[in-house]
């Protein structure tokens, strides 16, 4: 698993799957034991400073709600759908220290 990739995750219950951004480091990723952080993305979301809009080269559609990061259960998230461009992820980034309040 690695960061600035999209996979399909699929939560326990009844609610419906969705696409979601790997968020966390690789060097973290690779423990075995760690819950990967992620955000959402949703394809009708509006863009603003903590929504960021996938590109055309992206291979999704929809915006990544930065609101949203959090641990996710590894074994729900399925294989990796593709990796987002560079200039996304650290759009990303930007929005992710916009919530947290870090320069």
């Amino acid at each position: 698993m690695r960061q600035g990739e999209i996979r399909p995750y699929q939560p326990p219950g009844p609610r419906r799957g969705q696409l979601v951004l790997v968020v966390s480091a690789d060097d973290y990723n690779s423990d075995p034991l760690a819950r990967p952080l992620c955000c959402d993305i949703h394809p009708d979301w509006p863009a603003s400073a903590i929504s960021v809009p996938l590109g055309p080269q992206d291979p999704a559609q929809g915006v990544v709600r930065v609101s949203t990061i959090g641990s996710r259960t590894r074994d729900a998230l399925g294989d990796p759908v593709g990796m987002v461009s560079g200039y996304t992820l650290s759009r990303v980034w930007a929005a992710i220290r916009t919530i947290l309040d870090m320069p």
